[in-house]
């Protein structure tokens, strides 16, 4: 995928706008036990939210300046690859992104593969950045499923053609190529337009065919992750006489990397074409993280009632329920229901028959509903 170079001005003073310390103590979700403090994080929390709408590509800089000097330079290229995503990822999103230090994770969030509310509920501030080669979930891993897109043949590679990534395959030469979109203008010598289903991500496997053909010495193919280590066994072998030869399976890829797979010629050079079939992506995210959004505190006067609004439950998530901190010996609820004109929030009748005035917060019970963003 394409490289580019960009400078980001006032980059320190864009992270301390929209990814300041939350207030600390509380966790927003269930089990939130101290109003005070659960309300000031909430409305802390909608303050960030409301900065990232106001001037979201600041934000998106900072967020991808914070990562670019714990990242391999080799491998990784967040402008091209991250911030078209976090351009178009909901602030709730982007704001869970931020917290955290594992920059799979961060990207999962942006994407909608992971839950944001766990991080906005825990995190009081960034966590510190680390960075590991290999991808958390590869084709075979035993703790979490991949789902698997198939799409009509597409041939993404075809070295007998022209281009900066074409001509034969050398002799313990490798060679990296992009499987995704972007494979279109990297010179690969195949198809550079109109394969439907293509995904523009780099994810985490991919199903291909792959066929040798214009050799004429005894040799094979071995095939790994972009950016990884050349394995010890082969996908296809290849001799004298025997034309074109094909082998189809999946592959490892690099997830969110700048290209997605390498491959090696041993023994003798070879031309090589591949034809994407489908490739391996997280499938929704399902989950039940919550989290309370305030609304404005109203002092209901001795005798009084009145109704007393949420906060809105930001795009991400979905309301669920409703709740509010409306203390006193005398005092009740006359009515509790999702809001008619504004859907995202909760409303409460609240009853003061207490002698004197009691303030009450009402919050919405927001369910985090990730929005996918390809």
């Amino acid at each position: 995928m394409k490289r580019a170079h960009r400078v980001v001005s006032g980059a320190a003073l864009a992270i301390a706008l929209f990814y300041a310390p939350l207030v600390a103590g509380q966790e927003q979700g269930l089990g939130a036990n101290d109003p005070q403090l659960s309300a000031e994080r909430s409305w802390a929390v909608q303050n960030a939210l409301a900065a990232i709408d106001r001037d979201r590509e600041a934000a998106v800089n900072a967020l991808i300046e914070g990562w670019v000097p714990y990242l391999d330079k080799a491998a990784y290229d967040p402008w091209s690859e991250i911030k078209p995503i976090a351009m178009k990822a909901p602030a709730w999103q982007l704001l869970g992104a931020s917290l955290v230090g594992d920059y799979h994770t961060m990207v999962n969030i942006l994407r909608g593969k992971v839950g944001a509310a766990k991080y906005v509920n825990a995190l009081n501030q960034p966590q510190a950045k680390k960075w590991t080669p290999a991808s958390p979930q590869v084709l075979g891993d035993t703790t979490a499923g991949l789902i698997f897109t198939p799409i009509p043949p597409c041939r993404i590679v075809d070295t007998r053609g022209t281009g900066a990534r074409t001509g034969m395959l050398a002799v313990n030469t490798p060679r990296t190529f992009d499987l995704t979109t972007d494979g279109y203008t990297e010179g690969q010598g195949g198809q550079t337009s109109g394969c439907t289903g293509l995904p523009s991500f780099s994810h985490y496997g991919f199903s291909i065919n792959i066929t040798v053909v214009g050799f004429s010495g005894t040799g094979g193919l071995q095939v790994y992750p972009y950016s990884g280590s050349i394995p010890a066994t082969s996908i296809i072998n290849y001799f004298p006489g025997a034309g074109a030869l094909a082998n189809n399976g999946p592959v490892t890829g690099c997830y969110g990397c700048a290209d997605d797979i390498t491959i090696n010629a041993f023994q003798a050079p070879t031309h090589v074409i591949i034809d994407v079939m489908g490739y391996f992506e997280r499938g929704p995210y399902i989950g039940s993280s919550t989290s309370r959004v305030a609304g404005t505190p109203v002092a209901v006067a001795a005798g009084g009632r009145t109704f007393v609004y949420s906060g809105s439950c930001p795009a991400g998530t979905v309301l669920v329920a409703g709740e509010n901190d409306f203390g006193g010996s005398d005092v009740a609820i006359g009515e509790s229901r999702q809001d008619s004109i504004i859907p995202e929030r909760w409303v409460m009748w609240m009853i003061n028959n207490d002698g004197v005035s009691r303030t009450s917060t009402t919050y919405a019970r927001c369910l985090d509903t990730p929005i996918e963003v390809p």
